[in-house]
């Protein structure tokens, strides 16, 4: 497999000293633009002009959106064009004639170069099958092509690439980064690897080599991952994130979003199939992967909305056009009305003259009127005020009045307060009076029923005491019964001690767990009330037997994965394969034997389970019985006690 990276076209793709070699091997060709940056003006024309006859096809990540327009060459034939770019115009067509009769020579444009971002070097350390720091580079300031057999490890340099810009680990073809970190032999237990790529910012000056390098312009940007699947980004050696590093390399011309700078596996041939145009808007053709690659896709939306507004507009432009020749007609028709309303409006603007002559005369009446009528407002203020002084003492004596009012309704409020808060507190009294009485009425009912039930607690006593009497005998009878059970009970643990006794040579490999799990059983024969506990702590070891068998499939399944992979990678383990399987076969016999003798111990330990139980039930039974024999002699206990103090009358002994 053949992968190339890509800086800048010095010839087109299809030519034929460009194009991919496909050996008998059938390798495939993947190819990465190293060319970042789409800092090129408009005007801006190819550093060297192509041979005469020959068509040019220009990095879409170096110039990007610019157009471009070559001379015309002298040798062309008519009518033929020659591009220079994506979205270049074609030049216009001379006929051989033509063109050697012309003395004037062409004039090129003036091209301004501004620097463009192209990858220097990648330095890997220990990245999947690199071993160590390795170094890759310098690269050509346009083209690059990694060369090699399969498994060389030219896709590694690619996923290097995918690493630094932030790709998870399954579009690197594996499963987690960790798995990202070299393992071979003599080179286990790496812990972190770390993947740099050099940048650097060069102008392009005439001819297909030449570049200037600007000085201070190095961007190193880093990624480094960890064993436990995490990783760090570094910018120049400087901590970063995930979030700064693709702002800062999308600020730097590196379309992260579209990734139409890397071209991988089989995207050639899915290009070269594209139709023309996409049918439908859920499709991709090939003009809209060129106008993604070049930005106007961007504008899509945009150039529709305003179409749509643009017709709407035209719309109402037509609209309003009619309605303003409709104007226009009617405007014309209204001419004779128009001098009728004129004239009309310099008559009433005569009027108008008039009347105001006539209403001067009517202010300058109502001015006289206003000046008499202000010596008589005058005259009646001064009597007015006169009449005031006269009535100012009968106004502060109802002032007085009315304060001694307010003071009388004041005094009453508050003796309303006071008479609703004594009323409260009887309202209270009365309600404590009622409950009293209440609780009077409870007391000598409760004392009824005391008195009741005194003399049916003598009947009870009467009955509690021939009952002990008659199970005086059971409690022998049990206290026997469970002697038995206990000797029973001895009997079983050493039937169980002589089974794990049984047991205990024929399975060495679990000699050891065997032995815990008896010494956790010992104290399940100490006492009775305990057994369940025991019996509870027995099953839970013998899950925990079964976990271990089950690990012991578990680390067989491993075995067997582990033999798998050796097969496929290394012809040299065959005899130590072969061995395992031997090894793996004896473990299938011996963990069959031990899961036989498992179940035996497993059903053995299940009746005696049971057994234990009913001895337990029994045992329970006649620790109940015995319980409520001493309840009821404690009863009797306490009622000679009471008989002694004097309180109870009535009784006078056991018969």
């Amino acid at each position: 497999m053949d992968e190339a990276i890509d800086h800048a076209p010095e010839a087109p793709p299809h030519s034929p000293e460009h194009l991919p070699q496909r050996d008998n091997n059938d390798h495939t060709a993947e190819a990465t633009a190293h060319d970042m940056s789409a800092d090129v003006k408009a005007e801006q024309t190819s550093p060297s002009p192509p041979p005469q006859g020959q068509e040019t096809e220009q990095n879409p990540e170096e110039d990007a959106g610019q157009e471009t327009e070559q001379a015309p060459s002298l040798s062309q034939p008519s009518g033929s064009q020659q591009p220079t770019g994506n979205n270049s115009r074609p030049s216009t067509p001379f006929s051989r004639k033509n063109s050697l009769a012309s003395a004037e020579p062409i004039k090129e444009p003036t091209v301004e170069i501004l620097p463009r971002l192209v990858i220097e070097k990648m330095v890997l350390v220990n990245f999947k099958s690199y071993a160590g720091r390795q170094e890759i580079g310098t690269f050509h300031k346009s083209f690059t092509s990694i060369v090699g057999p399969n498994g060389s490890g030219k896709s590694n340099v690619i996923d290097a690439l995918l690493f630094v810009f932030g790709y998870r680990a399954s579009k690197m073809r594996q499963g987690k980064l960790s798995e990202l970190i070299h393992n071979s032999a003599g080179a286990e237990h790496i812990d972190s690897c770390t993947v740099e790529i050099h940048f650097c910012e060069i102008l392009d000056l005439p001819g297909p080599d030449n570049f200037e390098r600007i000085t201070g312009s190095t961007l190193v940007v880093a990624r480094q991952a960890f064993v436990n699947n995490s990783s760090k980004y570094y910018v120049n050696n400087f901590l970063s994130s995930y979030t700064a590093v693709t702002t800062l390399l999308k600020g730097r011309g590196i379309d992260l979003d579209h990734k139409r700078f890397l071209i991988l596996q089989g995207e050639v041939e899915s290009i070269s199939q594209m139709k023309p145009k996409a049918q439908n808007e859920h499709e991709d053709g090939l003009l809209e992967y060129l106008e993604d690659i070049i930005g106007t896709s961007a504008y899509k939306e945009t150039i529709e909305k305003s179409a749509v507004e643009l017709e709407a507009l035209n719309d109402e432009r037509s609209e309003r056009l009619t309605r303003v020749k409709y104007v226009e007609k009617e405007k014309e028709s209204l001419e004779d009305r128009k001098r009728e309303a004129e004239a009309f409006i310099k008559n009433e603007n005569n009027l108008a003259v008039k009347q105001s002559a006539l209403y001067q005369i009517y202010l300058h009446d109502a001015k006289k009127r206003v000046t008499r009528d202000s010596k008589t407002i005058a005259q009646l203020t001064t009597k007015l005020e006169e009449d005031h002084n006269k009535h100012k003492g009968l106004k502060d004596e109802v002032q007085a009045l009315e304060n001694e009012h307010n003071a009388r309704v004041k005094e009453y409020e508050k003796i309303d307060k006071e008479t609703s808060e004594i009323m409260k507190v009887l309202t209270k009294i009365d309600r404590e009076d009622v409950q009293l009485q209440e609780n009077r009425k409870h007391l000598k009912n409760k004392e009824k029923k005391t008195s009741k039930a005194l003399s049916t607690d003598k009947h009870l006593l009467s009955e509690n005491q021939s009952w002990v009497r008659n199970h005086e005998s059971d409690l022998v009878r049990h206290q026997g019964e469970l002697e038995k059970l206990e000797n029973n009970l001895v009997a079983a643990e050493e039937e169980l001690e002589n089974i794990r006794v049984s047991l205990r040579g024929k399975t060495e490999e679990f000699t050891q767990q065997i032995e815990e799990h008896q010494r956790e059983l010992a104290p399940w024969t100490a006492k009775i009330v305990a057994k369940q506990g025991e019996v509870d702590m027995a099953q839970s070891e013998h899950d925990l037997l079964q976990e271990k068998a089950k690990n012991v499939l578990s680390n067989l399944e491993d075995a067997e994965k582990a033999l798998n992979t050796l097969k496929s990678s290394q012809a040299s383990k065959e005899a130590e394969a072969k061995e395992l399987e031997d090894t793996i076969a004896s473990s299938d016999d011996t963990i069959a034997t031990l899961q036989q003798k498992l179940s035996g111990m497993t059903e053995k330990e299940m009746a005696l389970k049971g057994r234990a139980n009913a001895a337990r039930a029994r045992a329970e039974e006649g620790r109940a019985s015995q319980q409520r024999t001493q309840a009821r002699s404690a009863v009797l206990t306490n009622l000679i006690r009471q008989r002694d103090l004097g309180k109870i009358n009535g009784i006078f002994g056991r018969l």
